[in-house]
């Protein structure tokens, strides 16, 4: 029986609510690297400023179960969230809600208006998780569909055509998905079956296909190399990075920032999965423009890539050309990155902010950046990064946002920019 259903109907056995579902038994993997669920994972991943992979399985003691991204964590939560370039959208107990600009249909409610305040996609009360891209938008349902909605100039919705949707659309895979990650105008999913598909831009061999430069663009799924081994991805704006088998790493993309970690700028690009490093106890990994961050087995926090912002944490803005620890002590159970900032939380649910903050997306109430990990408090089950935005589910279950809110990005009415988190409002 698919893991989903198996996990639906536990819960339903449990609670009496099938649409309860709250814990992801997903490719981000626990303590023995359990493949598992997810879309943004239904189980999620990041956009061009944009959270991690959503995929999720629940925590473990002592940070065992190390997970990246957005997706639901405790298993009797049932709450996710995840934050694209402008817009954000959460998971609640099988309903999904999207706020902020929707000029490319993005938020999924049939038009192309902004709302400054979470509204409902549809009725469907089976949604697991979401993944948010720059102007689409993917997400998983309990019988590992996968559906995407919003911009799709380069074939990010999967479709087979160039034509935007402003309502979801189911994606044709071969396979229930266990992990999908959505970040820029990319998407991938691993299937049930530990292969792995992705769509929309290819430019950088962001898709892996080992072709030649310019890739071409995938509008509808394509197999990702041979491998019947993922368990999850993470992809970023022109590269993406992976875990197979045991917990090997791997990248392939655009490297001109070492954003894959190789050890080197001077290769441009790699179009087909190459590993990073040696070691063999990932857990999971995110990517963001033009860097990314890495769980290792125990909540070892890794980073590498472009540093701009003091985007990766480690106390200065100088490039990472491999993964590099980031408060080496400290067991982390989750990271989430973007462009210019990140946030990731510990095993006593505490959570951290690092890099760029003039629009006050770290939730420290200044507008200072930090190049360092800064604790901004407790009692934190899930983090996610957008643009300039950072949203976060509390162990309560409820959604808070901070940042830039121009568009109405944080959920919040006013259009006013936030620099502590605060929380949203759910019809």
């Amino acid at each position: 029986m698919n893991r989903l259903l198996l996990c639906c109907l536990l819960l339903a056995l449990q609670q009496a609510a099938c649409h309860e579902v709250a814990r992801v038994l997903s490719a981000v993997g626990g303590a023995g690297g359990e493949s598992s669920s997810s879309a943004g994972t239904a189980q999620a991943g990041t956009k061009d400023g944009g959270s991690g992979g959503v995929a999720g399985d629940a925590r473990g003691a002592a940070g065992d179960a190390a997970i990246g991204g957005a997706q639901p964590i405790d298993p009797l939560l049932g709450v996710m969230v995840d934050g694209g370039d402008a817009h954000g959208c959460a998971t609640r107990y099988g309903a999904l809600y999207c706020w902020g600009k929707g000029t490319d249909g993005q938020l999924g409610l049939g038009d192309t208006n902004d709302r400054d305040s979470p509204t409902r996609v549809g009725e469907d009360a089976d949604w697991l998780a979401v993944a948010t891209g720059v102007a689409h938008t993917c997400a998983l349902k309990t019988d590992g569909g996968v559906w995407c909605f919003g911009a799709n100039a380069v074939g990010q919705l999967g479709q087979g055509t160039s034509e935007p949707s402003s309502v979801p659309l189911q994606v044709p895979l071969p396979d229930q998905v266990a992990q999908l990650s959505s970040e820029a105008n990319t998407a991938c999913a691993v299937l049930e079956s530990g292969e792995l598909y992705c769509w929309g831009r290819n430019w950088e061999g962001n898709i892996g296909l080992d072709d030649t430069h310019p890739g071409v663009d995938q509008l509808s799924p394509v197999r990702s190399g041979d491998s019947s081994d993922w368990k999850l991805t993470g992809t970023g704006d022109g590269h993406t990075c992976g875990v197979r088998g045991v917990g090997l790493l791997f990248g392939w993309g655009r490297n001109t920032a070492a954003n894959l970690g190789l050890g080197q700028t001077d290769d441009p690009q790699r179009r087909s999965a190459t590993r990073i490093g040696d070691d063999d106890d990932w857990q999971s990994v995110v990517s963001g423009q033009d860097s990314s961050c890495g769980l290792r087995l125990g909540g070892k926090l890794f980073c590498w890539g472009g540093n701009a912002s003091g985007n990766l944490g480690l106390g200065d803005t100088t490039q990472r050309l491999v993964p590099t620890q980031v408060v080496a002590g400290r067991i982390w159970t989750q990271v989430a990155i973007d462009t210019f900032h990140g946030c990731g939380i510990d095993q006593e649910d505490n959570l951290y902010c690092w890099g760029r903050g003039i629009e006050g997306q770290l939730g420290t109430s200044e507008n200072d950046p930090r190049l360092e990990p800064e604790l901004i408090g407790s009692g934190f089950a899930q983090v996610a990064v957008g643009r300039m935005f950072s949203c976060v589910v509390t162990l309560a279950g409820a959604v808070a946002c901070t940042g830039e809110n121009v568009a109405g990005q944080l959920g919040l009415p006013g259009n006013m920019r936030r620099n502590t988190f605060t929380e949203l409002s759910f019809p």
